[in-house]
C-alpha cells in the first residue's frame, strides 16, 4: 500500500494494519521518487501483487495515482503492475472540509486532460478544478474504516500463505530450533561453573590494546585477551552491523576513496602546472630572456599601460568561476536533498504461526 504521507505511519502502527492485512507500507511526501517507482516495480511486478494507493482529493493526488501505473519521462516500468485506488474519490469527501485548489498557471483545458488521463471523473473534474479535501481532513477512526472496508470491497479478507514447499522448509527450521533450544537449555542447567581467574594485569592488558586499536571498545579488547584474533573480532562487528542494516563503514570508505581520487588529481595537477612554468624557467635561462610564464610565452606581452589591469582580471577570474562553482554545488544540494526522500516500507509475515504447530520435544 502507497501512502502519498508519511505522517500516518504511528496510526497504521496503532490499529496493526499491515499486520492484519499482510501489507507492505510505503510513504512519500508527496509525488513518488523514481526509487519508490522502481521498488513497486520490482516488488509488485516481479511477484503479481496488487498495489494499494492512498492520496488526497486534488490535483496531485490523481497525478501520483496515475504515475505509479504508467511510464513517464523519469520512469518506465518494466512490468505491468495492477493498481487500485484507495481515495480519496468523490464518494469518500462527503461532509469534509473543503480547501480551494492550488493556484496553477495550467490552463484549465490542460488540468481537465491531465486528470483524465489520471483516472478523474468527470463530476471529479468539475470539483478538483476549484477545490481539494486532503487525508487529513479525515479522523482517524474514518480513515481506517475507509481502508479497511476497501480492502476487504477488493477481496484482501484472507491472510497470505507462501506454497506448500516454503510452508514445510520453514516447519523444519522452527523445528530444529526448538530442539537446540531445548539441549542448550539442559545443558545449562547440567553445567557446572568453575572459578575463572581473572588476569591481575588485566586492565593493562586492555589499555594496551586499546592504545594500538583505537576503534575497538573495552569488551572488544577483552575478546582479544581471551585469545580472539582482531580480524575475527571485526568480523563479528561488521557481520552484526550488517543485519542491523548499518552500512556507515561501507559508506564512509567510498567517500574517503572518492577524497584521495580527488587528491591524487589535484595533486598531479600541480605538479604538471609547477614542471612546466620550470622548463619554462629553463628555457628562458637558456636563451637569456626574461623569465615568463607558460600561458604568457604563448602570446605577445600586453602593452605596459594594460599590465596591471590584465593581471588583475586574470585574479579575479579564477575567484569568480569558484563563486559561481559553489553556488551550482550549493543550489544542487539543495535541489536534490528536497526531492530526496527515499520511500521507507514496513511488511509482516506468517512466521510466527508456524510456530503454533511446532510443539516442544519432550
Amino acid at each position: 500500500m502507497y501512502c502519498e504521507k508519511e505522517g500516518f505511519d504511528p496510526l497504521f502502527k496503532a490499529v496493526d494494519l499491515a499486520n492484519r492485512y499482510d501489507l507492505m507500507i510505503i510513504s512519500n511526501k508527496g509525488l513518488s521518487v523514481t526509487a519508490c517507482r522502481k521498488l513497486i516495480d520490482e516488488v509488485c511486478g516481479d511477484n503479481e501483487l496488487p498495489l494499494f494507493v492512498l492520496h488526497d482529493f486534488d490535483f496531485d493526488g490523481f497525478k501520483i495515482f496515475g504515475t505509479l501505473q504508467r511510464d513517464t519521462r523519469r520512469y518506465q516500468f518494466t512490468n505491468t503492475v495492477e493498481t487500485t485506488d484507495l481515495g480519496l474519490r468523490l464518494a469518500d469527501i462527503t461532509g469534509l472540509e473543503r480547501e480551494p485548489a492550488a493556484a496553477t498557471r495550467t490552463s484549465q483545458q490542460k488540468l481537465r486532460e491531465q486528470l483524465a488521463n489520471n483516472g478523474a471523473t468527470e463530476a471529479e473534474i468539475a470539483i478538483l478544478l476549484h477545490e481539494r479535501v486532503e487525508l487529513n481532513a479525515m479522523t482517524s477512526d474514518a480513515l481506517v474504516a475507509m481502508i479497511e472496508r476497501k480492502l476487504n470491497e477488493y477481496g484482501l479478507t484472507k491472510k497470505v500463505l507462501p506454497d506448500d514447499a516454503l510452508l514445510a522448509e520453514t516447519y523444519r527450521a522452527f523445528h530444529r530450533s526448538r530442539q537446540l533450544r531445548e539441549r542448550f537449555e539442559r545443558m545449562e542447567s547440567e553445567f557446572e561453573a568453575t572459578e575463572i581467574k581473572v588476569p591481575k594485569d588485566l586492565r593493562d592488558r586492555v589499555c594496551t590494546i586499546l592504545t594500538k586499536q583505537t576503534k575497538l571498545r573495552w569488551d572488544d579488547a577483552i575478546q582479544i585477551v581471551l585469545g580472539a584474533t582482531l580480524e575475527q573480532v571485526q568480523a563479528k562487528k561488521q557481520e552484526a552491523k550488517e543485519k542491523s542494516g548499518d552500512f556507515t563503514e561501507a559508506r564512509e570508505g567510498t567517500r574517503r576513496a572518492t577524497s584521495d581520487a580527488k587528491k591524487r588529481t589535484r595533486t598531479a595537477r600541480s605538479g604538471s602546472a609547477a614542471g612546466q612554468m620550470e622548463r619554462d624557467a629553463q628555457n628562458a635561462r637558456a636563451g637569456d630572456a626574461p623569465l615568463q610564464l607558460a600561458s604568457e610565452s604563448r602570446s605577445p606581452s600586453p602593452a605596459p599601460a594594460r599590465t596591471h589591469a590584465l593581471a588583475d582580471a586574470r585574479c579575479s577570474r579564477p575567484r569568480r568561476k569558484a563563486r559561481s562553482t559553489a553556488a551550482t554545488k550549493s543550489e544542487f544540494m539543495r535541489m536534490s536533498c528536497s526531492g530526496d526522500h527515499s520511500p521507507t516500507c514496513r511488511s509482516s509475515g506468517w512466521l510466527s504461526i508456524i510456530n503454533l504447530f511446532c510443539e516442544p520435544l519432550r
